[in-house]
């Protein structure tokens, strides 16, 4: 049971407190009112012992009235009326009866009825005459046949005619339009049906509106006699409130894009009145109408728990008045999503400064904190790009002409950094850094910028830093206040010393540098461009559709980003105009349907509605997709409910899509690699482990990796999960790569190879390493199988040369004996062939000697003189069947003395020439040409020739142990096998490039050591 007494017995009003057509309770008041002796007398009586016994002068009785009044307040939940009562002494008074719900969701519902004398203002019904005549307003009465029974002279504004002239006359016999009358008939008819006062609007003659309120007069039997009409011209009225409500709506779209929302706090209960914004945001369910919430239960229920605490405190200093404005940052759990919230509240006191209610907005400000960070990493990023190009803003006040010294104009001049800016007069600064001899040209710039004869200028100059005479060029802008007096000076300086080695380089920077001053001027004077910029650089731009036209406007932004090249019309303030159908040819094919059925859906959303985000696609100009999201909002015509416009903004979010496709697509190379990836903090504590990682070590993807030790172990004893040097090296250079031996989760010994990065943020602190490990156990297996089978080799070649030495040069010296024994032609014929399959076997076992040679060799650096070398071998090649044929060509060009293996080179030169003469052309002048020249720090050797060439097939074989290019080939197929393996030696590369009878060419590429 409501506290009654505590609520209600001090209000000056009359209050009776109804249950089931009983009374339960009053105030003193009401007694007084209603001439009770007591409160007990007073709650005996029932409602009808307190009606007036007669008819109202409406003709209705009371207890009829009462009943019908009862019924309404119990279906509308409020009701207000004027009734005929009584006092229990009998006295009958005008009563104003105000009906309230107290406790309605019960089975016996409690209202409270408000009684208020309202006799005076009956009274006042006699002067109605005397007001319809003064009214401003044109008043009408009308009989059941919308006859006119009266109208005051008001009607000659409007119509031009008298009252005298409408009365006696019909609706319909004016000649006003047939659409205005039949809406006044409509009306009228609905006043005399259902008794009920009616309020219309509507649009009248030369497009002024005019606002009708009909009132119905009844007669002793209930039915409604006639209607008194009481016309206003509302028409400025109505062009206030379509600016009021279009102003509105921006607000509202405006609030709604800005991800605000507006709050109350009823105190001292400390509940929440929740409307759709605030549900919005926090991800409140909304049943569809606002509703009160404990704040207790929104703090506890969304509020991130770390957060609680704070919030708290400044809801209580307000709550409890100990201050009246305050702002506050914390985070919720928006249906599993952490967002981060600004709130700002002021406290409201009732006349006894209490606290009455607590009402602010809130915002939801994370991707504005996102946006911040990013603003702030693309500033350090500036800052390292001004470093980098030496160049520094400065800003000077005027008349004061205080330069103010930064971090980097201080680097600039040599001043000591002590973490504060410094200021400084500028004939301070003139005389302190200026050379003496550039002084007065840079004092002349500064006073024409300074009194206002430029608005911009240049000058370059010397200055002494630490002693050092450094070149400057400095770009000044006069920038003027509204009332165009001057105002400030601000500009860019930049160290030009090295580039004034280069006159070239340096007008291309001045001209850039001129742009850049050009551009920051700009910027400046035209404030009001700064919204539309921000719009630029987040690939923003606003639209609006235009029904009646069928085309859409929106910024120049849109038709950059898209390409639009064909544009209608371009209006005053640089949007641009195109149709629909011109959209649609960049809409992407795919989403067109969907562009489409999103504009249908939008035109069916009215008035208040909200309208569906959609994200689709775009083909600019070049074919490429761009991603686009767009915000809708739509305004209508409150009288026809016809679309007036539609509107809203859209964003090229394409970087933004393929940034998440992109981190996706790492994310899962990551997952799937089979190599080991793992991130770990400054503290040496695991932050991430891939699934490869954790299958590694036989965890779950729920073990805590922060406790979790690695046991690695290396050369027999325990190492950390990365070595300490790697940090120490990782953190200098970078980068650190080693090997290793891990113990996977069986307990077994893997060797492995390890990278170790270090990641440091923009300002060069360190945030954490990363580390990738790859299993070397099948690489160590073959690299030890690679070893054996090299030393086997090895040996099968020492053990072959040696043995086929001896018999090879027996048989060659049996050929001599054999030439000089025999003279017959035959035998002698025989002994040739013999002897050149000799001579082929023993290049084939010299080949051999020299290749392991080349594999046993330890390489001994020595001053090689080329041009001597050269000679040397092709001297050596004299023998070469086929040598007299060839031109030879050497080009020697070395400035310095260059160090090398010489029993090598000659292996290289040897075999290179030696290949050249064996597959030259026939019957054409067959050249070699032999090359020898220093490029960077690499030196180079180029043996080129005019022979067969080697078809492009071959030439991945050419350098293969035994390759012979045809069936026809004369040597061992060693040859350029022991090129490749010299070449190896020495730690250099060869290539080849060669064409099928158009010769070829043979590039080695050695470092360059002298």
């Amino acid at each position: 049971m409501i506290n009654f007494k505590a609520l209600y017995e001090n209000s000056p009003s009359a209050i009776l407190i109804l249950k089931d057509e009983k009374f339960i309770d009053c105030n003193s008041a009401a007694v007084d009112l209603l001439e009770a002796d007591t409160s007990v007398s007073l709650l005996k009586s029932t409602p009808s012992t307190l009606l007036a016994s007669q008819k109202t002068p409406n003709g209705i009785s009371n207890k009829a009235l009462w009943k019908k009044i009862l019924a309404e307040f119990r279906i509308e939940g409020k009701k207000q009326f004027n009734l005929y009562c009584r006092t229990l002494k009998g006295k009958e008074f005008w009563a104003e009866l105000d009906f309230r719900w107290l406790e309605e969701n019960i089975k016996d519902p409690i209202s409270a009825i408000y009684i208020k004398d309202n006799s005076e203002l009956k009274e006042s019904e006699s002067n109605f005459h005397l007001f319809v005549e003064s009214s401003p307003d044109i008043i009408l009465r009308f009989d059941k046949n919308h006859n006119y029974l009266f109208a005051n002279d008001r009607t000659l504004e409007s119509s031009g005619k008298p009252g005298s002239y409408y009365t006696g006359r019909n609706i319909y016999d004016h000649g006003f339009p047939k659409r205005i009358v039949n809406f006044w008939d409509k009306s009228l008819n609905e006043v005399f049906i259902t008794g009920k006062e009616k309020r219309v609007e509507f649009l009248f003659l030369n497009d002024v509106w005019f606002d009708w309120y009909m009132v119905p007069e009844k007669d002793k039997v209930e039915g409604v006699k006639s209607v008194i009409c009481f016309v206003r011209n509302i028409n400025q009225q109505k062009k206030t409130e379509e600016k009021l409500r279009l102003k509105q709506e921006q607000l509202r779209f405006a609030l709604e894009f800005a991800k605000l929302a507006y709050w109350e706090i009823l105190l001292p209960e400390g509940k929440f009145w929740v409307e759709e914004p605030h549900a919005n945001i926090y991800g409140i369910p909304f049943p569809g109408k606002p509703f009160l919430m404990a704040v207790k239960d929104l703090f506890l229920e969304y509020v991130i728990p770390e957060d609680l605490p704070h919030l708290e405190k400044v809801y209580y200093s307000l709550y409890h008045g100990k201050t009246d404005k305050a702002s506050v940052q914390f985070r919720i759990d928006r249906n599993g999503e952490i967002k981060l919230l600004l709130a700002s509240a002021i406290l409201v006191r009732d006349k006894e400064a209490k606290g009455k209610m607590i009402y602010g907005v809130t915002q939801d400000i994370t991707a504005l904190k996102e946006r911040e960070e990013e603003l702030l990493l693309k500033q350090t990023q500036l800052r390292y790009a001004l470093d980098f190009a030496q160049l520094a803003y400065w800003d000077t006040e005027l008349p004061e002409s205080v330069i103010l010294f930064d971090s980097s104009l201080m680097k600039m001049f040599g001043i000591p950094d002590k973490g504060e800016p410094v200021k400084m007069t500028l004939e301070e600064f003139f005389v302190r850094f200026l050379v003496e001899e550039d002084q007065p040209k840079v004092r002349k710039v500064w006073y024409d910028l300074a009194q206002g004869k430029v608005d911009k200028a240049s000058v370059e100059y010397r200055i002494l830093k630490n002693g050092e005479e450094r070149i400057l060029t400095s770009g000044g802008v006069l920038i003027k206040d509204e009332k165009r007096k001057k105002h400030r000076v601000y500009g860019i300086t930049q160290d030009i010393t090295e580039l004034k080695r280069n006159e070239m380089e340096l007008k291309m920077y001045r001209d850039k540098l001129e742009d850049l001053v050009e551009k920051r001027t700009s910027d400046l004077k035209e404030s009001q461009e700064y919204f539309k910029v921000a719009m630029e650089m987040a690939n923003l731009w606003r639209w609006e559709y235009d029904p009646e036209s069928g085309n859409y406007t929106a910024d120049e932004t849109c038709a950059k980003i898209v390409g639009l090249e064909e544009i209608k019309d371009r209006v005053k303030d640089g949007r641009v105009v195109f149709s629909q159908a011109e959209w649609l040819n960049y809409v992407h094919p795919d989403d067109r349907k969907m562009f489409l059925e999103g504009v249908k859906e939008s035109e069916k959303v009215r008035e208040g509605g909200i309208l569906p985000e959609a994200i689709y696609r775009l083909l600019d100009v070049k074919g490429n997709v761009r991603y686009c999201f767009i915000h809708r909002r739509a305004i209508y015509d409150p009288v026809t409910g016809k679309l007036i416009k539609r509107y809203g903004v859209a964003q090229d979010i394409t970087r933004i899509q393929r940034a998440e496709a992109e981190k996706e697509r790492l994310y899962r190379i990551v997952e799937s690699t089979s190599d080991v990836i793992a991130i770990v903090g400054k503290d040496k504590t695991l932050i991430y482990l891939n699934k490869a990682g954790l299958d590694f070590f036989g965890l779950s993807s729920e073990s805590n990796l922060s406790k979790w030790k690695f046991s690695f172990q290396h050369r027999g004893s325990t190492l950390d999960f990365i070595k300490k040097e790697s940090f120490t090296e990782a953190t200098q250079n970078g980068v650190w790569s080693g090997e290793n031996i891990l113990i996977n989760k069986y307990g077994e010994r893997v060797p492995i190879s390890q990278v170790v990065i270090a990641h440091l943020t923009i300002g060069g602190k360190l945030e954490c390493f990363s580390t990738i490990i790859r299993d070397m156990t099948a690489q160590k297996r073959v690299e030890e199988e690679l070893r054996f089978k090299n030393n086997e080799l090895d040996t099968f070649l020492y053990k072959t040369y040696h043995d086929l030495r001896g018999p090879v040069a027996t048989l060659k010296g049996l050929n001599r004996l054999a030439q000089r024994e025999f003279h017959r032609k035959k035998v002698l014929d025989f002994f040739l062939m013999y002897n050149q399959e000799v001579k082929k076997l023993y290049e084939i076992v010299q080949a051999l000697i020299d290749l392991s040679k080349i594999k046993e060799k330890v390489v001994k650096k020595h001053p090689i003189d080329f041009s001597l070398l050269v000679s040397s071998c092709i001297d050596g090649l004299k023998k070469t069947p086929g040598f007299e044929e060839i031109n030879f060509k050497k080009e020697i060009m070395l400035l310095k003395t260059f160090k090398s293996d010489e029993s090598l080179l000659r292996i290289i030169f040897i075999n290179l020439i030696k290949n050249s003469i064996q597959y030259r052309k026939l019957n054409i002048n067959s050249y070699i040409k032999v090359e020898v020249y220093r490029r960077m720090d690499r030196l180079i050797i180029e043996v080129s020739d005019n022979g067969q060439g080697i078809p492009t097939e071959l030439k991945e074989k050419v350098f293969d142990m035994f390759f012979r290019a045809n069936e026809f080939s004369t040597g061992s197929g060693l040859g350029l096998y022991l090129v490749r393996n010299a070449v190896d030696s020495l730690g250099g590369t060869i290539k080849l490039q060669s064409e099928k009878e158009k010769g070829a060419s043979f590039r080695v590429s050695l470092p360059f050591i002298t």
